[in-house]
């Protein structure tokens, strides 16, 4: 609203700007934080899931092992 645009011509000019849509962005930002805590933190995955977003730790870790190739679990005992 502010930039006086339509979310779908806001996604647009974001994907042709940027080479990603919006979402894809958002969800790269929460995983990178959600990286960042499972190294530097003692949280819980649903802690963490909460976080940076999301409802569901289930999903929350399905879209973690899509980004990083592994679980949340699994990506933090590797750090150790």
């Amino acid at each position: 609203r502010r930039a006086g645009l339509s979310s779908s011509r806001f996604a647009h000019l974001f994907t042709e700007q940027g080479g990603i849509s919006p979402m894809r962005y958002l969800e790269r930002q929460r995983m990178r934080l959600a990286e960042q805590l499972l190294d530097l933190t003692p949280r819980t995955v649903g802690e963490i899931a909460r976080t940076v977003g999301f409802e569901d730790p289930l999903y929350f870790s399905a879209r973690f092992r899509a980004y990083a190739g592994m679980s949340p679990s699994s990506y933090r005992r590797r750090s150790v």
